[in-house]
């Protein structure tokens, strides 16, 4: 074979393995480009389903009572669909259901003693209505042994007053002689499996612990009970009492969101509480106006 031959194959080879390496490239771009474009489409897709959740969560805050259940045309090939599920305690169940996390110092836990009309979120200020009987406070240890500091607000009276008053627990023994507040009580039903499982337990009698006679006709009636942690913080939850009538009311709203567009979903949940009074008001003394509110 002659040199010319040799040489022309090896070029022959050269160019097929070029062509070889060109064709491989090409059809990697090809299949990059095409998933580039594909996950693009699909974060655009995903971006407006999640603006569209967030358009069903905003309807339903604004008005709860306008929720519908089947799927809301949000834009052209766009849907939000809501549901709205009751926040309400069960009685000789823990509330909330799981632990949270703990609630730091200057932070409120609140409980309502008291409906809400849905519609505009007022308070039913109905005597009848009102949760009057035992309740368990339940709250962790933490590096630093908490206190509670209990304030309930409550009306004297369906014409009467608004009125507050705050009593508070510790379970050290040392501060006790101190800072005078009470003992905490035995640990029975807030020790329950984990996560609910509490390390301190405080058993609240209206008339026992903050003086006030609910039984009487025409008495005062609660509104709100306010649980702030004192020398550190603490996860806090409440059991109302199996047997109360009325039950412990419905504390707020629990949304879900789905938005959907071409076949992205995207869900968003909110717990949607009651407002309430701002922290500082709880350690403020004031009147305000012809409304009789004082403390």
């Amino acid at each position: 074979m002659s040199s010319r031959s040799r040489s022309s194959g090896q070029v022959l080879v050269i160019i097929l393995l070029v062509m070889i390496v060109g064709l491989t490239v090409g059809l990697f771009l090809l299949g990059r480009t095409t998933v580039d474009v594909s996950v693009s489409k699909n974060v655009e897709e995903s971006a407006r389903a999640f603006n569209a959740a967030e358009a069903g969560i905003e309807e339903a805050i604004r008005d709860v009572t306008t929720v519908v259940v089947p799927p809301v045309p949000f834009a052209p090939g766009l849907t939000y669909q809501v549901g709205v599920t009751d926040i309400t305690p069960v009685g000789g169940n823990f509330y909330p259901e799981t632990r949270l996390k703990p609630v730091q110092i200057g932070k409120v836990f609140n409980i309502w003693l008291v409906p809400h009309n849905d519609s505009t979120g007022d308070l039913i200020e109905a005597p009848g209505q009102a949760y009057k009987d035992t309740l368990s406070i339940c709250f962790t240890n933490g590096s630093i042994t908490p206190a509670i500091q209990i304030i309930m607000h409550y009306k004297d009276g369906p014409s009467g007053e608004y009125r507050s008053v705050s009593t508070g627990f510790d379970p050290d023994p040392i501060r006790n002689d101190s800072n005078h507040l009470k003992d905490t009580n035995s640990l029975t039903t807030c020790n329950g499996a984990a996560p609910n499982n509490y390390n301190y337990q405080v058993n609240i009698d209206f008339a026992n612990d903050f003086g006030i006679d609910l039984t009487a006709p025409g008495a005062a009636f609660p509104l709100v009970m306010r649980i702030t942690p004192l020398y550190g913080s603490t996860a806090i939850a409440v059991i109302p009492d199996s047997t109360a009538s009325p039950t412990l009311p419905k504390q707020g709203n629990e949304i879900e969101s789905t938005g959907r567009s071409g076949g992205i979903a995207r869900t968003i949940e909110v717990a949607e509480q009651y407002l309430v009074p701002a922290p500082w008001l709880d350690q403020a003394l004031y009147v305000s106006g012809n409304s009789g509110v004082t403390k």
